[in-house]
């Protein structure tokens, strides 16, 4: 027992480049302290990625997001689609930012989700597609062997009303702005 009150067991295991790491579990009982060792036995065994097993998803999310920054040079239009990526991953970094990747669970993502209530049906379409883009990533990476995001309900979000101008409302728009500097801008719109 530490001096923390805490039980401690630690393995010894070989990276991928041959190097040695040890890495300590810790429990309030030494039955704890040794479950939380045969889980990480498990991972290991089931082939997990052991340099990513303590990312957060805050950490591993900015990694995904910086891997796709490369085609925004590609398209400018892309270097948006970028800033909304990050905006859907800054709404759920503020839930489970902290959060290991491999300890998010589908209750988590819930939580994420039901955010997005009252945004647009395209919005929360694309939220989606983010984070299962991340979480199908972090399986391509061995971090995780499932997407949390499978059994998740997103909230259904509102359909925009977007329309066209009539005649009417355009023919106010060009008199009110007939002698305005930004009358081009107006009429573009």
């Amino acid at each position: 027992m530490r001096a923390d009150k805490r039980y401690s067991v630690s393995v010894t295991y070989r990276m991928p480049d041959g190097t040695k790491r040890r890495r300590y579990f810790y429990g309030k009982t030494q039955r704890e302290a040794r479950e939380k060792l045969d889980k990480f036995k498990h991972d290991v065994l089931n082939g997990l990625n052991m340099e990513m097993y303590e990312a957060t998803f805050e950490s591993y999310a900015k990694r995904w997001l910086n891997l796709r920054e490369p085609h925004a040079a590609e398209s400018s239009a892309y270097v948006n689609t970028l800033k909304a990526y990050a905006m859907y991953i800054k709404v759920a970094c503020e839930l489970i930012g902290g959060k290991r990747v491999r300890d998010v669970t589908l209750s988590d993502i819930q939580l994420v989700l039901n955010k997005f209530e009252g945004k647009s049906k395209s919005c929360i379409t694309k939220a989606v597609s983010v984070l299962k883009g991340i979480f199908e990533t972090a399986i391509g990476d061995r971090i995780i062997t499932f997407n949390p995001m499978d059994n998740a309900v997103a909230p259904k979000g509102t359909i925009g009303t977007h329309r066209m101008l009539d005649e009417s409302e355009v023919a106010r728009v060009r008199d009110m702005h007939a002698d305005a500097s930004l009358h081009l801008g107006a009429m573009l719109m």
